[in-house]
């Protein structure tokens, strides 16, 4: 306790800023996608890891202080961003109605 009254919190820092929990998203959506063009045993545990970091992460930062809609804003966004970037990088798929 200070001299003036207030707590300190140990261990529990402020949020991070949605710009780093953006980059995190991000990350974790290209380890993801990065698991799906791998082997089925390489693949899947890397994506297994990539989940379960941003829900880690998600779990931790969203109960700190001052957690908000821009923390919110970034995970949607990095999530929209990735599948946006690697619809770029995919190969089409040609079907049976394709000519």
């Amino acid at each position: 306790m200070r001299v003036d009254g207030s707590v300190i919190v140990i261990g529990r820092p402020g949020r991070p800023r949605p710009g780093r929990f953006l980059a995190a998203a991000m990350v974790a959506g290209g380890a993801f996608m990065a698991g799906r063009a791998a082997t089925a045993g390489i693949g899947t545990p890397v994506m297994l890891l990539a989940l379960a970091g941003i829900a880690g992460l998600t779990v931790l930062w969203s109960t700190r202080a001052n957690w908000g809609a821009w923390h919110r804003y970034a995970l949607a966004g990095g999530a929209v961003l990735t599948y946006t970037w690697h619809a770029f990088t995919t190969a089409p798929v040609r079907g049976a109605g394709s000519r």
